[in-house]
């Protein structure tokens, strides 16, 4: 189960509330950064099984990365297209070799992803969001 502020970081997220989301991140502790590194593992697969889970074709996969490569990191110094889209072929259930990038590179794609989709409203109800991702990461935490 994830802690209050992870949840309130996530929320945020979700929300584009970026001074509250520099405000939890300044308190975070090391602990911290594992459960959330969980939880928003948790939120991606949510939320990109949601937008493309029904079936996809490469190409879906490569737009909703270049969606979201335009909207947050235009100068393409901070969301890599490749580690991204392994990443969301992977929470689609392909065997994609994603090892090689650090926990801190994933967490990264993986909350730009998720704030995309959310801004998109590609998430559905936000605390019925929260709510089942939270439970999928107590799952996986366990």
């Amino acid at each position: 189960m994830a802690t209050a502020d992870q949840l309130d970081l996530l929320r945020a997220t979700l929300t584009g509330d970026f001074d509250r989301q520099n405000e939890i991140r300044a308190r975070f502790a090391e602990d911290d950064w594992s459960g959330y590194g969980v939880l928003i593992g948790a939120a991606f697969f949510v939320a990109v099984r949601r937008r493309l889970g029904g079936g996809y074709a490469p190409a879906d996969v490569i737009n909703l990365v270049a969606q979201v490569r335009s909207r947050f990191d235009p100068d393409g110094d901070t969301y890599d297209p490749r580690a991204a889209e392994l990443l969301v072929r992977s929470a689609l259930g392909e065997d994609t070799p994603t090892q090689q990038y650090s926990d801190k590179a994933v967490v990264g794609i993986q909350t730009l992803t998720v704030g995309a989709l959310a801004a998109d409203g590609g998430i559905g109800n936000i605390e019925e969001f929260i709510s089942k991702t939270d439970a999928l990461a107590a799952k996986w935490d366990t």
